[in-house]
């Protein structure tokens, strides 16, 4: 009780930022709205975190918060709330879609939380009458507790679909002659250069003018490899789409995780998003 107390101002807080959103945009965000107003669909349990839980809020101060999402015992999708504020004063959020390759990777490799969360799940804790492994639908890591809900209303769950805001920034020209010309520099570039990471994710700002912004590089070490793929992306910054919101049908600037994985034949596949999530992008 005493945590929910001392969380009631903050997450008050972030519901108000959320609910305007979710009304000036016209659509329901399905991550947020589901964690936050539909609780009578599910059975909620609160547990004291493991030692693993209060590390990850030592390593990262910055977080308010992290949810798991849930579906037929995987982790489909994840957001991280931050203590910080954007500049329309509504409460910072990182999204990851785990079925996306980018968002996974780049999830896993920086944070490294599901098993920390899912090794603290001992059913036999839970009313195994009304919960089993197939209802879990998240968990949320706060600093002093941990949230299970798991699901209540099956029928709720099976017809619910996930939303998009609209559609991503994403590559607008031939994806297969980019990974081709990629994959052509690696091959004259490999003979002098030193082994390479396998898989790359970029951090790519699409602007509205359908145009490439910044490139940063967040996984994989930096090599001849991933200069290249910076390169070959520049070069082809005006074959880049803006997102556009469904609500408006306007571009906007947003960010996206762009996946690069270099294959065994040194083939290159190049992944974008398939959905747009947030404001921001990502």
């Amino acid at each position: 009780m005493d945590t929910w107390k001392k969380q009631q101002p903050f997450m008050r807080k972030a519901l108000v930022s959320l609910s305007i959103t979710v009304i000036l945009l016209g659509i329901s965000n399905h991550s947020y709205s589901q964690a936050s107003y539909s609780e009578n669909k599910y059975i909620k349990y609160t547990k004291t975190p493991n030692k693993d839980v209060e590390f990850f809020f030592t390593k990262y101060p910055t977080a308010y918060s992290l949810t798991m999402l849930y579906s037929n015992r995987i982790p489909r999708r994840s957001l991280l709330f931050l203590r910080e504020f954007d500049e329309n004063n509504y409460y910072k959020s990182l999204y990851f879609d785990l079925e996306y390759e980018a968002d996974s990777i780049y999830f896993h490799q920086s944070y490294n939380v599901n098993n920390t969360v899912l090794k603290m799940i001992k059913f036999s804790d839970f009313e195994s009458h009304e919960t089993s492994k197939n209802d879990l639908y998240s968990i949320v890591m706060f600093r002093d507790s941990v949230v299970y809900r798991f699901i209540k209303d099956r029928d709720f769950i099976e017809n619910e679909k996930q939303k998009f805001l609209g559609w991503p920034a994403s590559y607008g020209g031939n994806i297969k002659d980019l990974e081709q010309g990629i994959s052509i520099r690696y091959k004259k570039k490999k003979k002098v250069s030193k082994k390479v990471d396998s898989v790359y994710v970029f951090k790519c700002m699409v602007l509205r003018n359908d145009s490439l912004g910044d490139v940063e590089q967040i996984v994989g070490k930096p090599s001849s490899l991933s200069d290249i793929i910076v390169e070959e992306f520049r070069k082809s910054s005006k074959s880049w789409k803006a997102a556009i919101l469904e609500t408006s049908g306007l571009r906007h600037d947003t960010f996206i995780r762009v996946s690069v994985r270099l294959n065994s034949d040194e083939s290159i596949t190049i992944k974008t998003p398939k959905g747009l999530h947030t404001i921001q992008g990502y």
